[in-house]
């Protein structure tokens, strides 16, 4: 039977502890980009009142909490501008298969599967651009489960495979014990 030593699957154990937490806490992403937007801030204005004196100096703390500010916004940003961005895309492809299909109307006649699909593409276009937080949620939840089934099917493949591979290969010289003779 085949040893079992946890170091060999660090990476695979890893990758499962963070689906686990994005599963059980799916904003941690958030508010990890918080705290280091609100550091930000904070070190500009320390740095701003106790720093060196110059003619920059509040310059610098308003460039550095502007930046902190948008570290703060990125989360958001992503939550609700991809899955926005996303519906209007899916939206516009919709509308123009609707298009397509009335277009396919007055020539050829089977216009039936262009328009219910192009219905279907619009409406779920319209969904992720007047409910995005409810796609990030989903998108999130698949993300973790992915993560989590990665791991735990690499550390099966690697348990099956013999774990670490010994690095001898039969057919591969070794060049510090070879010794080359000199004719």
């Amino acid at each position: 039977m085949k040893a079992f030593r946890v170091s060999d699957y660090i990476k695979e154990i890893f990758i499962i502890c963070i689906g686990l937490v994005l599963l059980f806490v799916p904003d941690i992403l958030s508010k990890i980009f918080s705290f280091i937007g609100i550091a930000v801030i904070a070190v500009s204005i320390i740095t701003a009142v106790f720093g060196t004196k110059g003619p920059d100096r509040i310059m610098k703390c308003v460039g550095g909490i502007l930046i902190g500010f948008l570290i703060t916004l990125i989360p958001s940003f992503i939550e609700v501008g991809i899955p926005v961005a996303i519906g209007f895309i899916m939206l516009i492809s919709g509308l123009g298969r609707i298009f397509t299909a009335l277009a396919q109307k007055k020539s050829s006649g089977g216009f039936t599967a262009g328009l219910v699909f192009g219905i279907i593409l619009s409406v779920i276009g319209a969904v992720f651009i007047f409910s995005p937080l409810t796609l990030t949620a989903l998108i999130k939840r698949l993300l973790a489960g992915a993560l989590i089934a990665y791991g735990i099917i690499s550390i099966i493949v690697k348990y099956l495979s013999g774990g670490r591979r010994n690095s001898g290969n039969g057919n591969v010289i070794d060049i510090n014990s070879y010794t080359i003779r000199n004719d």
